[in-house]
């Protein structure tokens, strides 16, 4: 007869020991499963739960601020530029706190949700691509630099809109947090407020001087670097609305940016390339270029 294995006449030599191995096993095992079913799989069911709500609450938010200012901007392109529109000041004041309520909403996410989303980078992954994206696509140089070399002369003539310009005003518009305990609901001082602080402050007014060198230097030529800006800031917002509105319950469907053929060849070249990038992240974009 064959030799027995050593673990098999280890068995029949000592049977009450590992009798008792085996039960240690078991339990153990059995208080793993436990552990897991009962307190690991409901947690992360119910953080992915709550991290969902939370989400589509502030999401919400941010559509909406995002179409208000969305819908702005494609008035200045359709009336290329809207010279009268930046002429009258009310509809000047309404315009910048369209811009800038978005950027408030971006700024409450940014604290108060986005650690949250960072516990769940493969589901929210693209959104977060596109949330920072809308911030490069209006304060970055990065699609204007093939019109100039000097930071300067983009400045000037209304090519960025610096980011510490962008949050200075954010700082001055959102609600005090420990006054404000329903801040999902409140969070921004409201237009009227706006307005008052607007007129009644300079140093507020003055956070404003490169958001108005922007609109008033607006002129529908390829080598116009504000144009550019508006053109290059209203893509990635559409791309953005249409991701958080992916079923199309707050928006219409988008065919084709007709707008595309006014921009400046580089500006384009460097677009294409963000929307390469897009596709290939699986970002679908809502429209084509024409």
């Amino acid at each position: 007869m064959p030799d027995k294995s050593i673990l098999f006449q280890s068995f029949e030599e000592h049977t009450l020991m590992w009798f008792f191995i085996s039960n240690i096993f078991a339990a153990f095992m059995g208080a793993a499963l436990k552990i897991l079913f009962e307190f690991l799989i409901p947690q992360k069911i119910t953080t992915l739960k709550e991290t969902n709500e939370i989400f589509r609450e502030y999401c919400h938010k941010l559509l909406q601020s995002a179409q208000l200012a969305n819908n702005r901007i494609d008035f200045v392109i359709r009336d290329r530029g809207c010279k009268i529109q930046f002429d009258n000041e009310m509809s000047k004041i309404s315009f910048l706190y369209a811009i800038s309520q978005y950027f408030c909403w971006v700024r409450i996410i940014q604290e108060n949700a986005l650690n949250k989303f960072v516990k769940m980078p493969r589901r929210y992954r693209k959104f977060y691509i596109l949330f920072f994206d809308t911030h490069k696509a209006l304060c970055s140089t990065y699609h204007l630099r093939g019109l100039t070399e000097s930071m300067d002369i983009m400045h000037e003539n209304g090519g960025i809109i610096p980011g510490y310009d962008i949050n200075a005003i954010v700082d001055k518009m959102l609600a005090d947090v420990e006054d404000n305990k329903t801040i999902i609901k409140n969070p921004i001082i409201n237009i009227s407020e706006f307005v008052d602080k607007y007129k009644q402050e300079p140093s507020f007014r003055n956070l404003f001087v490169s958001i108005e060198i922007w609109i008033t230097k607006i002129t529908p030529t390829k080598d116009n670097f504000a144009w550019n800006r508006i053109l290059v800031f209203s893509i990635a917002l559409k791309i953005f609305i249409k991701h958080l509105d992916k079923d199309e319950k707050s928006t219409k469907q988008m065919d084709s940016l007709y707008y595309v053929r006014f921009l400046n060849p580089s500006v384009l070249e460097r677009i294409e390339k963000d929307l390469y990038g897009y596709r290939n992240k699986g970002i679908p974009i809502p429209f084509k270029l024409e």
